[in-house]
């Protein structure tokens, strides 16, 4: 989350002033959208996303949506907060929605003056420009979700959905085409996907970005996935893993494999949990060197993609990561018992 900021979900039915409020001074006042069509009819069925102030929770300072099929629009913020962070905070939670509730790849139509904003979370654009309300856009797909399809759906002119730009970023990135790495062939079970994850901790070097929920941490104290991650520790004495668990406690977690080598390695393991007591990951999602690897659980089986990213695919997963450590989660005292 954004220091000093928070989102919550809405209704229309509950929070249509609020929204109307902002969405107004933002788009009509500012850039000139003409009125009648700024609302529409997906305002009524969709999730809508408001941010404010810890300090003044009273008055919502930006404004976001996700339509069913997974687009996320409308995206507004108060001039006077720009450059703070709340972009960022909105399109996290609403990727989050789109993902993990919607189950549907996150997509949007971006401002071109915002396209660095969007790259930066993870969105690559696609296809031509065009107009909406008499502004120029591009099509964007989030393209770090392995789990998930990558390939842009057809419905994109779906509805209008015209974005304002928040400052937080200024630097210029680039991306190679409009192409998403193809995930390959999944592998099931547990013999298998543990085999995979060996496989990958043993060409990797650096830095490990890990993401694990506790019903799947057991994929990492298995004996060859254990020996795996040892001699990447040994390997190379800069070599480190960040671990960021969905759990607040480290009572019920195995202390044999990650922990053990945690607890023997505490200058190279460094682990933080999420801040929000009530979000899960529903998923293990590691960064290994540039490749994507995540495993998942369906129906009670184990399964596991991993994929080969670009360097522009993996900067952009590295940095959704690195916000995600900063903003989202935290240094745990219940884990520096068994010194994590």
């Amino acid at each position: 989350m954004a220091k000093g900021f928070v989102t919550r979900q809405v209704r229309w039915s509950d929070a249509a002033e609020q929204l109307k409020a902002i969405r107004y001074t933002v788009f009509v006042e500012e850039q000139h959208v003409p009125e009648e069509e700024e609302l529409d009819e997906y305002d009524a069925k969709c999730m809508h996303f408001l941010c404010f102030d810890k300090e003044n929770t009273n008055t919502p300072v930006g404004c976001a949506r996700v339509i069913d099929n997974g687009k996320i629009g409308r995206v507004a913020v108060y001039k006077e907060y720009r450059g703070k962070g709340v972009g960022v905070e909105l399109m996290l939670a609403c990727t989050r929605y789109s993902v993990e509730v919607l189950q549907k790849t996150p997509k949007l139509d971006a401002q071109l003056s915002a396209l660095t904003f969007y790259e930066k979370l993870g969105f690559v654009a696609h296809g031509q420009e065009f107009m909406d309300a008499g502004i120029p856009h591009k099509h964007m797909t989030y393209a770090l979700s392995s789990f998930i399809s990558s390939t842009p759906s057809n419905d994109d002119h779906s509805s209008s959905e015209h974005k304002a730009t928040d400052s937080s970023f200024s630097q210029h990135t680039r991306h190679n085409g409009d192409n998403v790495t193809p995930i390959r062939q999944p592998v099931i079970g547990y013999p298998d996907v543990t085999a995979q994850l060996s496989d990958t901790l043993s060409t990797s070097r650096g830095t490990l970005y890990l993401c694990c929920p506790e019903l799947l941490i057991n994929v990492f104290n298995a004996d060859n996935t254990h020996s795996a991650l040892s001699a990447f520790f040994k390997s190379h004495n800069r070599n480190q893993l960040q671990l960021i668990l969905d759990v607040n406690t480290s009572e019920n977690l195995p202390t044999e494999g990650l922990l053990s080598l945690a607890k023997r390695l505490p200058s190279r393991v460094t682990i933080r949990t999420l801040t929000d007591e009530t979000v899960r990951f529903d998923s293990v999602k590691l960064l290994a060197d540039h490749h994507e690897w995540v495993a998942t659980l369906e129906n009670t089986q184990i399964i596991a993609h991993r994929r080969r990213l670009s360097d522009h695919q993996f900067q952009m997963a590295k940095e959704h990561f690195e916000r995600m450590w900063e903003h989202e989660s935290e240094d745990n005292p219940n884990f520096r018992e068994v010194r994590i």
